[in-house]
């Protein structure tokens, strides 16, 4: 498999992960009567870890942890895939997986 397609397969998992996630938590706060609390949550620790003293918007703590969401996902899913890739070479790679 060329690495192109790894590249493409991996982010495509990525961003179907990402936004399974998101979408599971966005109804979880919707059903709780506060649509999108969690990533204005997790976007301001985010924030504060990345040493940010002030108060961010909402709109900029979700945006930013959507950011990070996105990309970590899609590192994770490139990862697997080429994991995945690797272990139809070389099938004793599936044991450490």
């Amino acid at each position: 498999m060329a690495m192109s397609r790894v590249w493409r397969e991996g982010v495509v998992t990525g961003l179907l992960g990402a936004g399974a996630v998101a979408g599971w938590f966005f109804v979880v706060d919707l059903i709780g009567g506060r649509p999108l609390y969690t990533p204005d949550m997790l976007g301001r620790a985010l924030i504060s870890v990345i040493g940010y003293t002030g108060t961010p918007t909402m709109a900029v703590a979700v945006t930013s942890y959507t950011l990070f969401h996105v990309a970590a996902f899609m590192a994770v899913g490139t990862v697997a895939i080429r994991l995945v890739e690797i272990s139809r070479r070389a099938p004793h790679v599936t044991v450490g997986l």
